[in-house]
């Protein structure tokens, strides 16, 4: 019961951590069909390519107009792929 209860306790924490720091994300859920749906893992890259998977936040104007017709929550991440350079 204990560890069940301390088990608990450290994953809300975790999730939690998630909601008030700044860092960049280190994983990424994409939901969207732009890219296959899936858990994705962000690691930063020295050179971009043609067909590389990027991860973009909209301007705060594009979030609200996304989340006012339903398209993404607010703060979600964008995963797209790079067509040109």
């Amino acid at each position: 019961m204990i560890r069940s209860i301390v088990l608990t306790l450290l994953a809300s924490c975790a999730v939690t951590s998630t909601f008030v720091t700044t860092h960049d994300p280190l994983l990424v859920w994409n939901a969207s069909a732009s890219v296959p749906i899936g858990l994705y893992s962000v690691q930063p890259i020295s050179k971009l390519a043609v067909t590389d998977l990027v991860v973009a936040r909209p301007p705060e104007a594009i979030q609200d107009w996304l989340a006012k017709r339903h398209y993404l929550a607010l703060g979600v991440l964008l995963i797209k792929r790079i067509a040109a350079l």
